[in-house]
């Protein structure tokens, strides 16, 4: 208790609802810190200027967000001030890290707390999509009752492609065990003996057969260079007519402008895409806001459940408080600690 007497903390993107699960603000009050708190998540209009995140990096020792707020290199390397940048999640693509490991900040994250949660939402999107959920709702509400058109899929002996094998790729598989289905993965990062090797029933296949066999495929990569336009027209027309394709990892990873005319030309049967290539909040003229019969959207929500969240909220919590008094958990660039100690602890 009271370990951080004299710091000063500051919490950009509190989250929204999760009273019920956690208090989010109980361990920081209870380390003795100098809180600040931000506008909550969903407030994504409130965005910080580069001025004041600089400002921010210059009055505080840490920060903890989501993702509204982006620390550049620009930035960081004007935030004197500023011991480590706390993630609440797991995606850093909003933080410059070579440039925070240059400065010599600790940057952090949570990572496994919301697999789950968005392991969930990926198969939901598969099953939503292969009973065609979206159509037949409002083939009812508009008068009509099952007929050929309502003629849905079934899971079983349906082939699942997993683009990415890490943890949320290992959870959709986990979670597919006892449905029937055949499972394959492509990560070029992990050989055929750990992933088959891993006791999901998962088989190692190549990329040009992921896309070609699978009747669903779902996205599970992080966003790097490497994976930036990582799916685009090529890989869209290796799939089969009736095959999905499933987005719950990050937007610009899938070309936007090649699936939807892969969609409107017929080349697949539809999509489920909960993370957008473009702008989020995705604006009125986002080319798949007037598909409704086979593709759902969802607003980056793939990690939005109260439980997960909680968990990322006291997570973050303790990595910030553990940064600011020396120990190092859930490091994103471990290998800053000789610098950041110097900087800060000598």
């Amino acid at each position: 208790m009271n370990e951080l007497v004299g710091k000063k903390v500051f919490y950009l993107e509190p989250i929204d609802g999760i009273d019920v699960y956690v208090d989010q603000f109980k361990l920081y009050r209870e380390s003795g810190c100098d809180l600040s708190v931000g506008p909550f998540v969903s407030e994504t209009d409130k965005v910080y200027s580069k001025e004041e995140l600089i400002e921010i990096g210059n009055t505080y020792d840490a920060v903890i967000g989501m993702h509204r707020e982006a620390f550049t290199r620009d930035i960081i390397m004007q935030c004197d001030k500023l011991q480590m940048i706390t993630k609440t999640g797991i995606g850093m693509d909003h933080v410059d890290i070579p440039a925070a490991t240059e400065k010599g900040i600790l940057v952090t994250n949570t990572p496994g707390q919301n697999t789950l949660t968005v392991a969930e939402h990926a198969i939901t999107l598969m099953l939503a999509l292969l009973k065609k959920l979206p159509y037949e709702e409002r083939h009812l509400r508009e008068g009509f009752w099952r007929d050929n058109s309502t003629l849905s899929e079934e899971i079983f002996h349906s082939t699942i492609g997993l683009v990415g094998f890490g943890n949320i790729g290992k959870m959709v598989a986990r979670r597919l065990q006892g449905w029937d289905c055949n499972l394959i993965a492509y990560d070029p990062y992990l050989t055929e003996e750990q992933i088959e090797g891993a006791g999901l029933n998962v088989k190692k296949v190549d990329w040009e057969t992921l896309w070609s066999v699978s009747d669903v495929v779902s996205v599970h990569c992080p966003l790097t260079a490497e994976t930036r336009g990582l799916v685009g027209a090529r890989e869209l027309s290796l799939m089969k007519p009736t095959a999905y394709l499933i987005n719950t990892a990050r937007g610009p990873i899938v070309k936007v402008k090649d699936l939807n005319e892969a969609l409107r030309a017929g080349k697949i049967a539809g999509a489920g895409i909960d993370t957008h290539d473009g702008p989020e909040p995705v604006l009125p003229d986002y080319p798949l806001l007037d598909l409704h019969e086979n593709v759902i959207l969802t607003p980056h929500n793939a990690g939005w459940a109260g439980p997960g969240l909680a968990r990322l909220a006291v997570v973050a919590a303790q990595n910030t408080i553990d940064g600011l008094t020396g120990k190092i958990t859930n490091a994103c660039n471990p290998e800053v600690e000789s610098f950041w100690r110097s900087r800060f602890f000598s």
